[in-house]
């Protein structure tokens, strides 16, 4: 399998606080066979101009402005198709890789057999969580160690069904550019969530190939897109919405039994369930809280108060171990 060409994909509105950083540790990365696009949506502040001094001091990327505002996954849409390379490997403006992240993975791509290589569509990574007093946190360290984790198409998301994988889809992935040809977030009119919704979408059938090395640094900050949109009543009903239009049309690819089907659909109550014990125990937020509840459909709240419990329980060890207050924690 020849070496791949990498392309990093940076989606950017009004990201001047972060976007040097961004910037800086893409330019350093030691796979030389990379570009760096830019799709920047109708920024209002410094972005334009920070970005016409990286294009006027390195012709490795390539930057473009959309002067009416579109929606984030219109603007992750522009962005892909800019990019010329045969991955392309999206990069939040405030978000930071490590020098060798491309290098990691066009080594694992390299030791691939053929043939499980052609139906890859996805590759994650390990990552560090940055928080904004500068401390540092790292998940916990998978058994596997360092070793690459290979998934068939559609064995990933039959475990995501049974709440069972050990490794995440995280929004920033790789993405194969023929895949995304295809694919594309064409249909992604959510506005939380809906990068996840299209990566379980391409794993029911395509490969995924998961690094555990932390090679990617995401800033937790209150201002981010996710936090942004990750709160409150609207993430919960976009869940239910994708659960439902989810298994009507890949259930006959994923062949799940009614069990692991119920599980599925209980996914947005423990999504609540997890805002409640975030916003409304440990941060003392009561209306985000509530709005989270409001959203559970009537025929689940009857499994709310379990899920709300063990959700207190897993936030509770993930704050002990990680040793920072809840409003640091939780931005």
């Amino acid at each position: 399998m020849a070496p791949p060409r990498f392309s990093i994909a940076v989606p950017v509105r009004n990201g001047a606080s972060f976007l040097r950083e961004a910037l800086d540790s893409a330019l350093a990365q030691t796979y030389p066979a990379m570009e760096i696009v830019i799709s920047d949506n109708a920024s209002t502040d410094a972005t334009p101009q920070i970005c016409a001094e990286f294009t006027s001091r390195f012709p490795q990327i390539r930057y473009s402005r959309s002067d009416a505002l579109l929606p984030v996954g219109q603007n992750w849409n522009r962005v892909c198709r800019m990019a010329s390379g045969d991955w392309v490997r999206l990069l939040a403006h405030d978000d930071l890789l490590r020098s060798d992240y491309l290098e990691r993975v066009a080594q694992e791509l390299a030791n691939l057999p053929g043939e499980w290589a052609g139906s890859l569509a996805l590759i994650g990574t390990g990552e560090q969580w940055l928080f904004p007093d500068g401390t540092y946190h790292s998940p916990p360290r998978l058994p596997t160690g360092s070793a690459a984790i290979r998934f068939d198409a559609p064995a990933y998301v039959r475990l995501w069904a049974r709440s069972t994988p050990a490794v995440p889809l995280h929004a920033t992935a790789i993405i194969r550019r023929s895949v995304f040809d295809s694919q594309g977030f064409a249909e992604w009119n959510w506005t939380s969530n809906g990068d996840v919704f299209f990566y379980l979408q391409l794993c029911c059938h395509y490969n995924y190939l998961y690094i555990p090395d932390e090679l990617a640094v995401n800033r937790i900050q209150q201002q981010s897109v996710t936090a942004t949109l990750a709160k409150g009543a609207r993430p919960v009903q976009e869940n239910r919405r994708f659960i439902n239009e989810f298994l009507r049309s890949e259930g006959d690819v994923l062949r799940l039994d009614p069990l692991v089907r119920l599980r599925l659909l209980l996914k947005p109550c423990a999504m609540a369930a997890t805002q409640i014990a975030v916003n409304g125990v440990l941060r003392g937020r009561g209306r985000v809280a509530w709005n989270s509840a409001s959203a559970v459909a009537a025929w689940q709240l009857p499994f709310l108060p379990a899920l709300l419990i063990r959700s207190l329980r897993r936030e509770n060890r993930r704050l002990r171990r990680s040793g920072l207050p809840a409003e640091v924690f939780y931005q």
